[in-house]
């Protein structure tokens, strides 16, 4: 049986730093990492959670610094991250005011 990993990457593959989201975040994310061209900024999304990845903990080692934007309060994701990836450089980016993410944020 073959598990199927549903993640997409987008960016310059020599980037320094990594934004990380997952769900219905993914236009406005990547929008946003479009604007910032002129970075080194990839975007990474999963649209599934688990299982996640072991291979993809290289996204993950190779940067300075990730950012995982979630709409929750607690930063679920990225805690998550953080345990299956023993990853310290992650940093979230939280909405939970029950309104959807703009590229200004």
């Amino acid at each position: 049986m073959k598990i199927l990993f549903h993640q997409k990457f987008f960016g310059p593959e020599d980037y320094e730093i990594l934004v990380v989201s997952w769900g219905s975040t993914y236009p406005t994310v990547r929008e946003a990492v479009t604007e910032l061209n002129n970075l080194k900024v990839s975007h990474l999304h999963y649209s599934q959670l688990w299982l996640l990845n072991l291979e993809d903990k290289e996204y993950f080692t190779k940067v300075k610094k990730v950012y995982v934007v979630e709409q929750n309060l607690s930063g679920q994701f990225a805690n998550l991250l953080r345990q299956i990836y023993l990853i310290e450089n992650t940093q979230s980016i939280l909405k939970y005011n029950g309104r959807p993410f703009c590229v200004e944020d």
